[in-house]
């Protein structure tokens, strides 16, 4: 696992899927009452693929719905693959289906990247978005992550220049895997997060894992929230 760089860090392990989504929903849940409680906003950042599913339906039930006042809410998103919002690959399009179409929140608060639009096009417009609603002093509350088998985050990718990047928030990417063109948050505004969650399951995630400790290379290893806290959220299959 990565090593404590700046902020906080802790790895949980959850003996099953079960315990996995509850443990995820609490984390969430916990961080919105302290946002709003003390900044009035909870700012939160989605990831993408398939391991946050189980978290966006439980986010979405009535239990979980009543205890965040999502009219205090701004959703945005870690990365975006570029595609219409109705294309079975779009993240947001993910999201709404599963979770954000079922909850009140006002849709001013949902922030997504146009991935119909070209790359460039739609990063120029979702970093305008973003410092319009987004500064030092009110960093992302809190954001979602995944890691894909080759270390990759967000659409972070190894090798890739947006590793490099430390001006931009969001920037236009090409993925080695399809679909290509992206959209991505740099390690920038990532690390300027309160608190990151990484969502992890799988046995085939346990290599990746051995190796992010020792391999600076690998994007997932460069996520250190300055001075936030860093959560890894494992299942038993996926621990190392």
């Amino acid at each position: 696992m990565p090593a404590d760089g700046y902020g906080s860090m802790k790895q949980i392990i959850c003996r099953d899927l079960s315990t996995w989504t509850q443990t995820a929903l609490r984390i969430v849940v916990r961080q919105a009452h302290q946002a709003i409680a003390e900044r009035g906003r909870f700012r939160l950042a989605l990831s993408g693929g398939k391991t946050p599913i189980p978290l966006f339906r439980r986010l979405a039930d009535r239990g979980s719905l009543a205890s965040i006042d999502w009219s205090c809410c701004d959703i945005f998103w870690t990365d975006e693959r570029c595609v219409p919002p109705t294309d079975e690959a779009s993240n947001y399009g993910a999201a709404w289906s599963e979770c954000l179409s079922l909850l009140p929140i006002p849709p001013a608060s949902i922030h997504r990247i146009a991935g119909e639009q070209t790359p460039f096009l739609a990063a120029t417009r979702y970093e305008q978005d973003l410092r319009e609603h987004l500064s030092e002093t009110t960093p992302l509350d809190l954001v979602l992550l995944g890691v894909g088998r080759d270390g990759h985050t967000a659409s972070l990718f190894p090798g890739s220049a947006s590793l490099e990047e430390d001006a931009r928030w969001a920037v236009p990417v090409c993925a080695p895997v399809d679909p290509s063109p992206r959209v991505t948050l740099t390690l920038p505004i990532l690390n300027a997060a309160r608190r990151i969650l990484f969502l992890v399951r799988g046995r085939d995630k346990r290599e990746i894992l051995r190796r992010l400790s020792t391999d600076r290379s690998l994007p997932a290893s460069r996520i250190e929230p300055r001075p936030g806290e860093l959560i890894w959220l494992l299942d038993r299959e996926a621990s190392p």
